[in-house]
């Protein structure tokens, strides 16, 4: 009863607003980020003519068809990294395609998605961001008030990791700079942690 008389004892409507959905973004800043760059950088044959085309550089389509060259190496460099995020988001990580992609001038990527489930990775390698844009994202849902798209651009600096589920879609707005944008792209699976205690 006493629920009731609370309730008659309102001078106007209340509202609340729930939000039992949410889509998280992880940034991470990579540690040492100067040595781990050059490494990086140099595990990829960024003179591979099957991963050139029209002046852009990706290993995507070769990565998929032979496996990644350089996997280990690349794991083994962002072991702390991903462990952060595995740490975080309580889950183990099975890290699944590797490549790279290297943006001149006026080369873009279209909207597209890394599939239904999983987590992906952004890697700014080589970013300047008084010259370049990192990746912009698209909601999975519309404005609810005009249908007008959700769109969310991170702002980021070199050495920075953006993790995002895979089903969102994304793209990359034209490089308007004579400096090449350079990423490494990821896509991880999750296996959730037992609690055996």
């Amino acid at each position: 009863m006493a629920d009731v008389k609370t309730q008659k004892s309102l001078k106007i409507s209340s509202i609340e607003t729930l939000t039992p959905f949410y889509i998280p973004f992880f940034s991470v800043k990579i540690a040492e980020w100067e040595r781990k760059k050059e490494r990086l950088l140099s595990m990829v044959d960024w003179n591979n003519s099957s991963a050139i085309e029209n002046d852009h550089f990706t290993d995507y389509h070769l990565n998929i068809k032979n496996g990644c060259p350089y996997r280990e190496q690349f794991e083994n460099v962002l072991s702390e990294e991903l462990q952060v995020f595995a740490d975080h988001i309580k889950t183990n990580l099975v890290l699944k395609e590797i490549w790279a992609q290297r943006y001149h001038k006026e080369k873009h990527m279209v909207a597209h998605t890394h599939g239904s489930k999983g987590f992906s990775c952004v890697l700014y390698a080589e970013f300047d961001p008084s010259q370049h844009k990192a990746t912009t994202f698209m909601a999975p849902f519309n404005n609810f008030i005009n249908d007008d798209t959700l769109y969310f651009t991170p702002e980021v600096t070199e050495g920075t990791i953006i993790i995002f589920p895979s089903m969102l879609p994304h793209y990359a707005v034209p490089n308007t700079s004579s400096i090449p944008r350079t990423i490494f792209s990821l896509n991880m699976d999750t296996v959730v942690v037992q609690n055996n205690g």
